[in-house]
């Protein structure tokens, strides 16, 4: 049999700066359910809104630690990430903003709620292209 037999097509693998994203990211759901339920009057609703702040900050302070203790290949491969996904969300960022002085928002206050994940998903990539250049 091939030593190709047992790999997929894809390579999949958790790290740990993904793994130390999850309660902030539970945070962030319940958050955003408990909006959906709370009175729109209701003061409430500022703390429910800025529940994922503390967990954010604790994902933030362990992700730096791991890049710290991070050997020289896995540092470049998080500078490139960033150096992928930064100019893609100025870009995004600016696009929207055009967009949205052109009188074009195809949701009422889309951009600004959903920004942030487009913001996850440009690192994701850069992180992928960063680890395909250097598997």
């Amino acid at each position: 049999m091939s030593e190709y037999a047992d790999t997929k097509w894809y390579q999949y693998q958790r790290t740990a700066g993904t793994t130390l994203a999850g309660p902030w990211l539970l945070a962030w759901m319940v958050s955003t359910i408990a909006l959906g339920y709370l009175d729109a009057s209701s003061p409430l609703r500022v703390v429910v809104a800025l529940l994922p702040l503390p967990f954010f900050g604790w994902f933030l302070w362990r992700f730096l630690q791991l890049i710290r203790k991070a050997d020289e290949l896995e540092s470049r491969i998080q500078l490139e990430a960033l150096a992928i996904a930064f100019p893609l969300s100025i870009a995004t960022v600016m696009v929207f903003g055009l967009l949205e002085r052109a009188g074009l928002q195809p949701v009422s206050g889309w951009p600004l709620k959903g920004l942030w994940i487009y913001f996850v998903v440009f690192y994701l990539v850069g992180r992928n292209v960063a680890r395909r250049r250097y598997a």
